[in-house]
């Protein structure tokens, strides 16, 4: 894979000036499950915007498809696919977070379960 020439200016430490054309060539493959019609559109869409040479340049196809996924499933109005731990990511992968109990704290680095500190109430 040949780099866009203003990316050597990047490895100096100058600035990067990005072609108004967008990507030159062609796309990447989409690395997701099979694309929505919607999703195909802000693929190629996103693909033709000056910062898909940075993308192409990161190897960040994946990281692009799941933005797109993302922001197709929100304007369709259904939860985001996430398998991140929050509140509303948990409850839809049946994996609830664990509330703390109360009076303990977490370990400080480096000791030993043994050196536990309960605070009383």
């Amino acid at each position: 894979m040949t780099r866009h020439p203003s990316a050597k200016a990047m490895d100096k430490g100058g600035w990067r000036t990005l072609p108004a054309e967008g990507l030159r060539g062609e796309r990447p493959e989409w690395p997701l499950t099979e694309p929505t019609e919607r999703e195909d559109e802000v693929w190629h869409e996103l693909w033709t915007k000056p910062q898909a040479v940075v993308w192409e340049d990161r190897v960040q196809a994946l990281e692009v498809a799941l933005f797109v996924r993302t922001l197709a499933e929100a304007a369709a109005g259904q939860q985001p696919s996430s398998p991140t731990p929050s509140r509303n990511g948990s409850d839809h992968v049946r994996a609830p977070l664990q509330q703390p109990r109360p009076g303990r704290v977490g370990l400080p680095l480096g000791q030993s379960p043994e050196r536990r500190v309960v605070l009383s109430g």
